[in-house]
């Protein structure tokens, strides 16, 4: 019973540092686009460090920067090197926003280009996390 018991302990123990290095991994990121609502500036662009959560399937990220400019929260699905991703705009109205684009692992860092049919770009950059 005791080395059960071990063993579970063991695998709670390395599934919660998998889980919290997927979790704790800083993506730097850039979003730039077309904007109505800014009078003489027709287009805007932000850019940030956020934590995200990436398991080489699913991407999740909440993008927010120090403008006062709206919070995003970002979920991307990969599949090969193409990435679709919903863009939720935090504290609107708005719909949310589908991108796509691709993912590309170089030098142990990911990078993603994802972009809208309204023109807007987002690119993210992060590590790949080891096991």
């Amino acid at each position: 019973m005791i080395g059960k018991c071990h063993s579970l302990a063991s695998l709670i123990v390395i599934a919660a540092s998998i889980s919290a290095n997927a979790a704790d991994a800083d993506w730097h990121w850039i979003a730039a686009g077309p904007d109505g609502n800014r009078g003489a500036l027709p287009w805007y662009a932000t850019q940030g460090t956020a934590k995200a959560t990436f398991d080489g399937k699913r991407l999740m990220i909440h993008l927010g920067d120090e403008k006062g400019l709206p919070d995003f929260d970002l979920t991307g699905s990969v599949h090969g090197n193409k990435i679709s991703a919903t863009v939720l705009v935090r504290d609107t109205d708005d719909d949310a926003r589908h991108f796509s684009g691709t993912i590309v692992l170089k030098s142990g860092t990911y990078r993603v280009t994802l972009t809208s049919s309204e023109g807007i770009f987002i690119g993210l950059e992060g590590p790949r996390l080891s096991n």
